[in-house]
C-alpha cells in the first residue's frame, strides 16, 4: 500500500472534520427545534388548559349566579303570594263584619222602622185636612 501524500490525507481530515461537525451542528440544530415545537406545543396546552379552566370557573359562578337568583325569584314569591293570601284573609274578614252588621237584629230593626217611617202618609198638621187626608188613606188602601 503505498502511502498516501500528507497534504491529501490533512485536507481529507479537514473535509472529514467539516463533516462531522456540519452533522453535529444539523443534529444540534434539530435538537434544538424539536425542543423549541415540544416547548411550544406545553405553552399551547398550559394555555388551553388555563382557558378550560376559566371556563368551569365562569360556568361555575354562573350556576351559582342562576341558582341565587332562582332562589331570590322563590322567595319574592313566596312573600308575594303570603302577602295575597293576607290580604284575602282581611277582606273576608271585612266582608265577614260588614255581613254580621247588616244582619244584627238592631240594623234590622232600624231598617223595618225606616220603611215603616217611609210608608206611612204624613197629615198635614192644619184640621182642615184632616179630611183630604181620610179621602186619600180610603183611595190608597182600597182593594
Amino acid at each position: 500500500m503505498p502511502l498516501a501524500d500528507p497534504a491529501i490525507e490533512r485536507e481529507r481530515l479537514v473535509f472529514e472534520r467539516e463533516k462531522w461537525q456540519a452533522d453535529r451542528e444539523k443534529r444540534q440544530a434539530e435538537r434544538e427545534d424539536r425542543l423549541r415545537r415540544e416547548q411550544k406545543e406545553d405553552e399551547e396546552k398550559q394555555r388551553r388548559e388555563q382557558k378550560q379552566a376559566e371556563n368551569r370557573l365562569l360556568a361555575e359562578e354562573e350556576r351559582k349566579y342562576e341558582e341565587n337568583a332562582r332562589a331570590r325569584r322563590e322567595v319574592l314569591e313566596k312573600q308575594q303570594m303570603d302577602l295575597r293570601v293576607r290580604e284575602i284573609e282581611r277582606q273576608m274578614a271585612k266582608d265577614k263584619a260588614e255581613e254580621d252588621r247588616r244582619n244584627s237584629p238592631v240594623v234590622m230593626g232600624k231598617m223595618f222602622g225606616d220603611a215603616m217611617t217611609a210608608s206611612a202618609i204624613k197629615m198635614g198638621s192644619d184640621p182642615v185636612e184632616i179630611v183630604s187626608f181620610f179621602k186619600n188613606c180610603e183611595q190608597l188602601f182600597a182593594v
